[in-house]
């Protein structure tokens, strides 16, 4: 079984896209890597915040970007998750920062991808988190940091800036496309979705960066989250219904979700229903 880390490096080799910055409010900028990553660019007082760190192709083009929106050295790098299109280039990005993620997140990264996590080690001071909530003071601003147990894998956390009125949702959100669903890490649907919405409803009118796919706002976030309720009763009834892992892939329906568009071999509504399968299948 292919690792979660290649599958999605996989994923982010199928439409190699060069990144592009867009200004969303007057301190916040978003890098777009197609699916080599999204990230997102905080100038705080202290210095710039930067969250996830795309692949390793894309470090030398986002470096650019992230230096022509701020000369500063980032002084603080926060990690949604492991995966490769959102570590990768770590190394290279974080150098000389402070990096911020879930206890779990390092625990996946450093067994997934022991060189990476050393290197990155060598060059940046790792700071774990142990809490499901807390807060991040940078000079004088404040960032909020919302791990919600399991979910997209077992080491997610979303970024929220209050006072922007933004949050930066890691893979929480696929937007456009269906999502991959680390099941071998811990992925919970269930839990997905509830955090979604809860955190949606705490924030209401905010706007919301993916993991993947343009910026939108809240209510587009819990329309994803929708989708995986939808998913996952669609399953949940095939499996009570006896169906193989293979037979719930054609019977259940999810035509519903027209916004959601199948992208190459792997991020598929068949895929979709297989991880699925296998999460609710799990011993």
């Amino acid at each position: 079984m292919l690792s979660s880390l290649f599958t999605v490096s996989a994923i982010a080799q199928q439409q190699p896209a060069a990144p592009k910055s867009a200004r969303l409010t007057p301190r916040i900028s978003v890098i777009n890597a197609g699916f080599n990553g999204t990230i997102t660019v905080f100038q705080s007082t202290a210095g710039p915040i930067v969250v996830d760190c795309a692949d390793p192709s894309s470090a030398p083009a986002v470096q650019a970007l992230i230096r022509a929106i701020d000369q500063r050295t980032p002084t603080g790098v926060i990690l949604t998750h492991y995966h490769s299109d959102h570590v990768g280039a770590a190394a290279t990005l974080a150098a000389g920062s402070t990096v911020f993620a879930h206890e779990t997140c390092f625990a996946s990264f450093k067994k997934q991808n022991p060189a990476g996590y050393e290197s990155l080690s060598k060059v940046a001071r790792l700071a774990p988190q142990t809490a499901d909530d807390g807060k991040l003071d940078m000079g004088e601003d404040s960032i909020r940091l919302i791990h919600p147990t399991h979910a997209h894998s077992s080491g997610d956390t979303v970024v929220v800036f209050e006072k922007e009125k933004v949050i930066a949702a890691g893979d929480l959100f696929f937007n456009g496309v269906p999502p991959y669903i680390d099941v071998a890490d811990g992925a919970n649907t269930q839990l997905w979705a509830d955090a979604i919405d809860r955190i949606a409803q705490q924030y209401p009118g905010f706007k919301v960066v993916p993991g993947h796919g343009p910026v939108t706002d809240t209510e587009g976030w819990k329309q994803f989250a929708s989708y995986l309720r939808a998913l996952r009763q669609g399953v949940a009834e095939a499996i009570k219904a006896g169906q193989t892992r293979e037979q719930a892939q054609a019977s259940v329906n999810l035509e519903q979700f027209t916004s959601i568009k199948d992208y190459g071999n792997m991020l598929t509504r068949k895929a979709n229903i297989g991880w699925v399968y296998d999460e609710l299948t799990k011993k």
